[in-house]
Order: C-alpha cells, then structure tokens, then sequence
C-alpha cells in the first residue's frame, strides 16, 4: 500500500475584486506571477515530484467556480 502526501512549499495570493473583474467580461484574465528565484523548477520525474499549479475559484451567486491548473516552471538557460 502507498499513500501520497503533498507539501506547499510556497503560496502567493492574488484578488481581483468585483470592479476589476467587469473589466474582462467575455475575455481572458491577465494573471501575472513573481516567483521566488530559491524556489525548485517543476520536475515530475524526481520522487517526490515537484510542480506547480494555480487554483483559481469564484464566487457568485448560483455560479461558483474552482478549478486547478498545472503550470510547467523551470529556470532560465
């Protein structure tokens, strides 16, 4: 038997609020990022893996939305 267990090894949160949201009604919404230069790359074939992802989630009434995206993150040549 194995069992998998994650570790946050680092949060970063951004809010968009209602008014800024109406901006972008119908289009994508720019989401930008600084990443810590001590943090690791993505790397899905060590043990443990080491990834990242975004959790984007809303609220609304009778429209609520969670969703969780992998982001490939590797440092610069």
């Amino acid at each position: 038997r194995s069992q998998v267990v994650c570790y946050e090894l680092y949060k970063d949160v951004v809010t968009l609020d209602h008014d800024r949201l109406a901006n972008f009604v119908g289009a994508e919404i720019p989401v930008e990022f600084r990443l810590p230069a001590d943090k690791l790359p993505t790397s899905l074939a060590d043990t443990p893996p080491t990834y990242w992802q975004i959790e984007a989630k809303g609220e609304a009434r009778g429209a609520d939305y969670q969703a969780y995206f992998l982001v490939p993150v590797y440092k610069k040549p």
